[in-house]
């Protein structure tokens, strides 16, 4: 019937310790598109969130440079930015080719039968897929919860 590929990143489920606004509007971003997937299923529209770990892309070329070097400086030596850390001397950037072939086998996939989370390459994406397995067997258990007739919650007066 119906489906949505929402784009987003594996930062939007885990935080390698710092990431400032990029991680912030993809967590948005994901709590967003998962309320549609529950809402839109009754009606036969999947919706699916894709999750890229890193891939080469030009925005960190185009990313601009801090204007007060000194600020920088201060959060530097309180935090420092990983380093001495060489890619293996076989490394290859992922292809962002491996997006698309997913997002085709998405698309291919039966209706009802698409993830909700479908995680992509090999770059900061180790663990996420565990991540979001064990985040949907918690969720279960407390939506199974919110059911029981001792959780429920009226606001209305009486």
């Amino acid at each position: 019937m119906g489906l949505i590929i929402w784009i987003s990143s594996t930062l939007g489920r885990v935080l390698p310790g710092r990431g400032g606004l990029y991680p912030a509007t993809k967590w948005a971003a994901e709590g967003f598109a998962e309320s549609l997937h529950y809402q839109l299923n009754p009606f036969g529209v999947d919706v699916v969130i894709v999750e890229p770990g890193s891939f080469p892309t030009p925005a960190i070329s185009k990313s601009m440079p801090a204007q007060e070097q000194h600020i920088v400086s201060e959060y530097a030596a309180v935090a420092p930015p990983p380093n001495g850390v060489q890619p293996a001397p076989d490394y290859r950037p992922p292809d962002p080719q491996e997006i698309a072939d997913a997002i085709l086998q998405l698309v291919e996939l039966p209706a009802g039968q698409r993830p909700l989370r479908q995680v992509v390459g090999p770059v900061f994406t180790e663990g996420v897929a565990d991540y979001n397995r064990i985040y949907e067997q918690v969720r279960a258990k407390l939506e199974a919860s919110l059911r029981r007739p001792d959780q429920a919650i009226t606001w209305n007066r009486r």
